[in-house]
């Protein structure tokens, strides 16, 4: 239900160059004059241990061709984060 928190510790070894973490969901269809058609929208972070975090890969949809960023996907029902040398 909305507003829920799932957490889940992950063991990192040392020296580990790149993390990806990725969340994918079946969503189920929305009707077909949503403005969106995302029904319901999971977000994935992952906090390090020094309590940073880490926001997935976002494409601007007006401008598909620019490079990814990372931030609030409020769009996909496929999520990943990326950290380079995590904690």
């Amino acid at each position: 239900s909305s507003g829920q928190v799932h957490e889940y510790a992950l063991s990192v070894a040392a020296g580990t160059p790149l993390l990806r973490v990725s969340l994918a969901w079946d969503d189920p269809g929305a009707t077909p004059s949503a403005l969106f058609q995302l029904v319901n929208d999971l977000d994935l972070r992952l906090i390090s241990p020094s309590g940073q975090e880490f926001a997935p890969w976002v494409l601007d949809a007006g401008q598909p061709d620019l490079a990814a960023t990372t931030g609030n996907d409020s769009r996909n029902n496929q999520e990943q984060v990326v950290v380079v040398s995590p904690e």
